[in-house]
């Protein structure tokens, strides 16, 4: 047992020290992140690429969930029919801006040249008898798959051979969906069973598929040295090979491998703060980059949920993703939402030199962009069932979680700007924010420095030169 001791930041320290910080990101990775599960076909991602574009709504990345993939094979291939040409398409994106992301879990389809592949090679995870343990696929209960066995370092070697494939068409990402399950009667090839080994799977997958960008970290498979990777976060900058993942499993060290997402969050008022709670929770844990699917994942969320879900993502997280079971472009929720949410996707690429400062420190020292209160605050007296935070060290955000209800937002000790009105309140105190409320709950820090540039379609297009400095002073000074 390991104990930390200190003020809440000096534990996330001390805690990441031991068990690894992340890479630095690129900083179009801190852009907006388009997605639904899930694009069909080429034609459609062009569709939404070029609509996104011409609405003037920013975006750096566009995710392709399953659809991108031949689902026949489930080998890391393109559906030929759906995407016939993916290199002309992937360099055809870049040119207007767009990074690409694909969608990828840890299980091969039994019956499939893939499966055979590994199965012959010995790269799946095993039963008592020596044979491949079969599970039901996820979410394809019907057919049976089995498990990538990332203990065998031959197996990391080839599955990273599959992705650098993909990393030479032009593909900047991967989705690591699942990893979370191990059953408990599982063998892998270092000796160990499913139930001493489960909580590692998760870590060992993303650590293999990570180790594909830099042509081969850690190529001995997996260890008991959760530092090895977190190295490249002392960088200047961020190397052209930094690892670029989305994966909701994890455990103690998968921080290394951002970004992580909550999952799929129900696109109800309930999921919505679920998810912020989640979040909080998460990042007071040591994981100091992480996102949600904003709208939520499933049903189809009402257009204010979606607003407000929106209004609160595009400024609080480090990777807002819009992602969904239907289609989250804001289009789709009417004009005068996607009016809002162009608008706070553009204040977001503003505050951007700011937001990815806070990346930065993430890397740095292992403390999250999103903050809970008492992470940025020890002292304040804040009920410990409110959801406001911080984002970085000197905006606080209150979360607009109750429609059609006051809003109480508990103001620390200090000076705080409203960033809408200018308007300020010392603290501590309680405000009481009525209905309807338009705008998400801002208030800075007084003594905040705040730089700022010009927002752009995507972070390349952005003027960072010259870079504007936004100063909220306190009136007493």
């Amino acid at each position: 047992m390991v104990v930390f001791r200190g003020d809440p930041e000096t534990v996330l320290e001390r805690y990441t020290a031991l068990t690894g910080r992340p890479p630095r990101l690129p900083e179009w990775t801190f852009g907006v992140w388009w997605s639904r599960n899930s694009y069909e076909s080429a034609a459609e991602v062009r569709a939404v690429a070029d609509r996104l574009r011409a609405s003037d709504t920013p975006g750096d990345l566009l995710h392709l969930d399953p659809g991108w993939m031949d689902l026949d094979e489930l080998g890391l291939s393109w559906d030929d029919e759906a995407f016939p040409d993916p290199e002309g398409l992937l360099a055809d994106l870049a040119a207007d801006g767009f990074h690409v992301s694909v969608w990828e879990y840890p299980y091969l389809k039994a019956g499939t040249r893939p499966f055979a592949t590994a199965r012959d090679r010995g790269h799946l995870v095993e039963d008592g008898a020596g044979r491949p343990l079969l599970l039901r696929r996820p979410s394809k209960a019907d057919t049976r798959a089995g498990i990538l066995d990332f203990t065998d370092p031959d197996a990391v070697a080839w599955w990273r051979d599959r992705h650098r494939r993909l990393l030479d068409q032009g593909v900047d990402a991967f989705k690591t969906d699942f990893g979370e399950y191990l059953p408990p009667e599982a063998v892998t090839a270092d000796g160990r069973t499913g139930r001493t080994t489960h909580n590692r799977y998760p870590l060992d997958y993303q650590r293999a598929v990570a180790g594909a960008f830099d042509g081969g970290a850690n190529d001995g498979g997996a260890t008991d040295d959760e530092t090895t990777d977190s190295e490249a976060a002392t960088d200047d900058d961020p190397a052209d090979d930094t690892p670029i993942l989305w994966s909701r499993s994890g455990w103690a060290g998968a921080q290394q491998y951002p970004v992580h997402w909550g999952g799929d969050a129900a696109a109800t008022e309930a999921g919505f703060a679920a998810t912020v709670r989640g979040g909080l929770s998460l990042a007071a844990s040591g994981v100091p980059l992480w996102s949600c699917d904003i709208g939520g994942y499933k049903p189809e969320p009402s257009p204010d949920l979606y607003r407000r879900w929106a209004q609160w993502g595009l400024v609080s997280l480090s990777h807002p993703r819009f992602h969904g079971k239907t289609p989250r472009e804001p289009w789709h929720y009417g004009d005068e939402v996607a009016a809002t949410v162009r608008r706070y996707a553009r204040l977001r690429y503003r505050l951007l030199p700011y937001l990815y400062r806070h990346g930065v420190a993430a890397a740095r020292r292992g403390l999250p962009v999103l903050r809970p209160v008492h992470v940025a605050r020890p002292d304040a007296n804040v009920p410990v069932d409110a959801l406001q935070h911080f984002v970085g060290d000197g905006l606080l955000v209150a979360p607009d979680l109750s429609p059609g209800e006051p809003l109480d937002v508990h103001l620390p000790a200090g000076v705080w700007i409203d960033h809408w009105t200018g308007e300020c309140h010392e603290g501590p105190t309680r405000l009481r924010l009525s209905t309807p409320r338009s705008e998400l709950p801002a208030f800075w820090a007084a003594g905040s420095v705040v730089p700022e540039q010009e927002p752009g379609a995507h972070v390349a297009a952005c003027e960072a030169d010259p870079l504007t400095l936004r100063v909220f002073l306190d009136p007493a000074d």
